[in-house]
């Protein structure tokens, strides 16, 4: 499927969302499996039961990835962490949300 194709799928589908995201490649363009998404500090959290190994969060802002973060070791598997981001990740695990 074409990006453009893509994005026309994707508008389509969802009329509620009319406009177009950025393709985001950490993500799959459907998903099948339990999503938890919260919303935090201006920042979007997604993690799915059965995604891949390690146990990992992603987070967005305005759409777009900006940091994929292992849950296991504590350190970024893509994008760049910052003192606020860690601060919000350490307080969602700390509630047991991630």
């Amino acid at each position: 499927m074409s990006l453009a194709a893509a994005r026309r799928s994707r508008q389509t589908a969802d009329r509620s969302f009319p406009q177009i995201l950025p393709p985001c490649e950490a993500l799959p363009w459907e998903v099948t499996f339990p999503v938890t998404k919260l919303r935090r500090g201006g920042y979007v959290f997604l993690t799915w039961k059965g995604d891949h190994p390690p146990r990992h969060v992603h987070v967005l802002r305005a759409g777009r990835l900006v940091l994929k973060w292992n849950l296991e070791r504590g350190r970024p598997m893509d994008g760049v962490a910052t003192g606020k981001l860690l601060a919000l990740i350490r307080q969602l695990e700390d509630e047991g949300r991630l």
